[in-house]
């Protein structure tokens, strides 16, 4: 297999490193964020009632993902609007720090929960 069509290549990119930091940030959201109240309320819509009894536990680690989710796609837009404005091939640097600082300002309101918890304030 040639060089150019090695696909463990990209993952050995600097930018590669900065995917870690942006999923973490991503699931301290989803864990602590203020918009479990609403994913509860919303429930009915999205929980599958049917195949798996309501269990507020259950709702509350599913509610999280979504949010975790959510915040991962998101915060991923500017970055994508970046690389499409310059043409970039891959990610780079910028790139992948615009994403990194779109899901740290997503998670700011949770911050405030985190402190909470953690015991901070």
């Amino acid at each position: 297999m040639s060089k150019d069509n090695d696909p463990v290549e990209e993952e050995d990119s600097p930018a590669f490193n900065f995917v870690i930091p942006v999923v973490l940030v991503s699931i301290v959201n989803g864990m602590h964020s203020p918009l479990h109240l609403l994913m509860s309320e919303l429930s009915p819509i999205w929980y599958p009632t049917m195949l798996v009894p309501v269990i507020p536990e259950i709702v509350f680690y599913i509610s999280s993902l979504l949010i975790s989710t959510m915040t991962l796609m998101i915060s991923g837009v500017p970055a994508a609007i970046y690389e499409r404005v310059t043409g970039a091939p891959q990610s780079t640097f910028v790139s992948m720090g615009i994403w990194l600082l779109g899901a740290a300002v997503l998670t700011m309101p949770s911050i405030g929960t985190l402190a909470k918890v953690m015991g901070w304030t």
